[in-house]
């Protein structure tokens, strides 16, 4: 089989459809649904910004068609001496060992970007470790250094569970109260969102995964709201709030506008160590479940990774009707030879 592996032509709107098509066929693999694409919304999901460096290749068949896509990511605001990589191979072109071939074409690049850590992400089955993204990872010299748990929930959560979830965080609450936002965080909540975000690095479980810690800043924030809405997507946020006003806790999903969506990925939550025991975390999820059903009835299931050994989170998430259906290795090291 010819393959042309070159780096993505983010000009070329054919090839950001075919972008868009293999990363769309990837998240009905993996996931079980997609995010719709638009080529301009490819585009800015592949741009840089001035915190990340974003180097998009393809590798192409001799039909022309993508079958194959990787990103090298360049942090640029730490963690300066790692480059990122991702990779895709189309679901119905595995086992035709293009991973293989395409890696070889990426090892010039991702040597020229001057970086000697090099990290890699590859999905991995419920229940094994071994999976071509991993082997791929360990052919070039990288070991697996933690591991993610993937689960998706089914929405709407059915009534009669978020009714007794509900009461049992109503308990708990007290004088604590829960609000639900859209879109743009509130330019007064802003350095309030920071620290959280500051908070969410320090609690994350890492293992034996080595990085620095990212240095959220209000401008740092907006970029990435910018970037989110930019690319046809919206946000649902639950915000705790503490007896003096304090914002104490937050929970998100992020989801898709353009058509053809039907899931999203549950993103951060995180509720700040001298306000826990209240049920917020629940709290926070739940309120951000039944939110979704409402604003997004086109969402049929939610998405998110937890640290397998975040067992606090896992129980949440279980009860909130989340279930394992892969795991993410993080694979982490430096290039052989």
């Amino acid at each position: 089989m010819q393959l042309d592996c070159r780096p993505a032509n983010l000009d070329d709107e054919r090839e950001l459809e075919q972008i868009g098509r293999l990363l769309i066929a990837d998240e009905i693999a993996t996931y079980g649904g997609a995010e719709g694409r638009t080529p301009e919304a490819t585009r800015i999901e592949l741009s840089s910004t001035r915190y990340w460096d974003v180097r998009s290749h393809v590798a192409v068949d001799e039909s022309g068609d993508v079958v194959a896509f990787a990103q090298l990511l360049l942090p640029q605001a730490e963690n300066l001496d790692q480059v990122m990589v991702v990779l895709y191979v189309h679901p119905d072109r595995r086992g035709q060992r293009i991973g293989g071939r395409f890696v070889d074409h990426l090892l010039p690049h991702i040597r020229e970007a001057g970086r000697p850590v090099v990290v890699g992400w590859p999905v991995l089955p419920p229940d094994q470790d071994d999976a071509p993204g991993a082997r791929l990872c360990t052919r070039i010299g990288l070991t697996r250094r933690s591991v993610a748990a993937i689960r998706a929930c089914p929405l709407p959560i059915p009534e009669e569970v978020a009714a007794e979830l509900q009461a049992e965080v109503d308990g708990k609450l007290g004088d604590y109260r829960i609000e639900l936002w859209t879109g743009r965080i509130p330019d007064e909540h802003i350095e309030a969102f920071c620290v959280l975000q500051r908070q969410l690095d320090a609690d994350d479980p890492r293992e034996e995964y080595e990085d620095e810690p990212s240095n959220y800043s209000p401008e740092r924030l907006r970029v990435a709201e910018e970037r989110m809405f930019a690319g046809g997507k919206n946000r649902i946020l639950a915000v705790a709030f503490a007896p003096d006003g304090a914002i104490v806790g937050m929970s998100e999903i992020i989801y898709s506008t353009v058509p053809g969506t039907t899931f999203a990925h549950q993103e951060d939550t995180v509720v700040m160590p001298g306000h826990r025991g209240h049920r917020l975390g629940l709290g926070l999820k739940l309120a951000t479940h039944r939110r979704a059903s409402e604003v997004a009835p086109h969402l049929k299931v939610l998405i998110t990774y937890n640290s397998h050994i975040n067992d606090q989170m896992i129980g949440i998430n279980e009860r909130l009707g989340y279930r394992l259906i892969a795991r993410e290795g993080a694979f982490q090291g430096r290039l052989d030879g």
